[in-house]
């Protein structure tokens, strides 16, 4: 089931999120230190934004789940 594009519990938008990240940075998270080729991955710029939006979707997925948790446990007053 895909996620939906705009938060329930704050009206916040997917496409306003933003990792924090610089290409560089996301890059660099794809380097294997081995001295064997297979298990290498590749780091061009498909691969890194490949990788890139799978970060932007668990952090997602991460946010739509403490927006529900909040909405369940509020605080008391």
């Amino acid at each position: 089931m895909p996620l939906p594009d705009t938060c329930p519990g704050c009206s916040f938008n997917y496409d306003d999120l933003r990792t924090g990240y610089t290409f560089a940075e996301v890059r660099a998270m794809l380097w294997i230190d081995s001295s064997n080729p297979e298990d290498w991955r590749y780091k061009m710029r498909g691969s890194v934004l490949g990788f890139w939006r799978e970060l932007k979707q668990a952090m997602w997925k991460e946010h739509l789940d403490l927006c529900k948790e909040a909405e369940n446990d509020p605080l008391p007053f």
